[in-house]
């Protein structure tokens, strides 16, 4: 069984168990074994978008680092998470002011080298769909669904989850297990 760094984050941890649940056991059957954060933090559920809020990013950048401890790659299921993880990555490792101000907050030496990787990923790059498909054991046919990314898996470009304007990641999801993907004209739209 192959084992995958893991963070559930706050929702998935409390209000939402159950899908937490679900995708640990799906997950164990194909062989992949989430392996939660032995210490994990929120991650605060959303990207602070004021150049001066540093603050913000020490939450994220806590699990990161200990992520980091623990592999060197983090995965997670719920969207904001991996946004907020995502973004927070990306600006340690490109903007040396605001990592330098984190570091010193959180007493490390942090730079942005943990692989933030969203379930999806892990589904697509590790497994690959073809593998899915063959495991699935009951057909989805008559079931039609429609993909919502939302902003948090596409925006900003530089930590979308897949193309930004045409994604496929999700539908391509759908189809190995079986469903229908439908056009949804607004999968991309900001839920707020």
């Amino acid at each position: 069984m192959t084992s995958i760094p893991y963070y559930p984050g706050c929702t998935l941890n409390t209000v939402a168990k159950d899908f937490d649940l679900s995708a640990r056991d799906a997950f164990r059957l194909l062989g992949i074994d989430l392996a939660e954060l032995s210490k994990w933090n929120c991650c605060g559920s959303s990207f602070p978008l004021t150049s001066n809020n540093v603050i913000g990013l020490t939450g994220p950048a806590n699990v990161l680092i200990q992520a980091q401890k623990e592999g060197g790659t983090i995965s997670t299921l719920c969207s904001f998470c991996y946004s907020s993880l995502k973004r927070t990555n990306l600006t340690v490792k490109d903007d040396k002011d605001r990592r330098l101000v984190v570091n010193e907050f959180l007493g490390t030496n942090y730079n942005g080298e943990v692989k933030v990787i969203h379930l999806l990923e892990v589904l697509r790059d590790r497994l690959g769909y073809g593998e899915l498909k063959k495991r699935v054991k009951r057909g989805l046919k008559k079931l039609k669904v429609a993909a919502y990314y939302g902003c948090t898996l596409l925006r900003p470009r530089s930590v979308a989850i897949d193309d930004s304007e045409n994604p496929r990641i999700f539908e391509e999801f759908l189809e190995a297990i079986g469903c229908v993907p439908v056009n949804f004209p607004d999968k991309g739209e900001s839920c707020h």
